[in-house]
């Protein structure tokens, strides 16, 4: 599930376009030989709008870059 989740944000990432579960779910049973196999009508992924934003470094990291 991790897999087809981060499938699903790379898609969308590099096309900016919505993918459909099933598109997802295809193409993972395909890369894998069918090993992994996960039902498009029982298994919804997260909807994925925007590309995850990286954290903001602490203060602690800030100052030793300073030095």
């Amino acid at each position: 599930s991790m897999l087809a989740n981060h499938m699903k944000k790379l898609f969308y990432q590099w096309n900016k376009d919505s993918v459909e579960d099933e598109k997802i779910l295809k193409d993972l049973r395909e890369y894998t030989h069918g090993v992994i196999d996960l039902d498009a009508s029982t298994y919804h992924l997260r909807d994925v709008r925007e590309p995850v934003v990286q954290q903001r470094k602490s203060k602690n990291n800030s100052k030793k870059a300073g030095k």
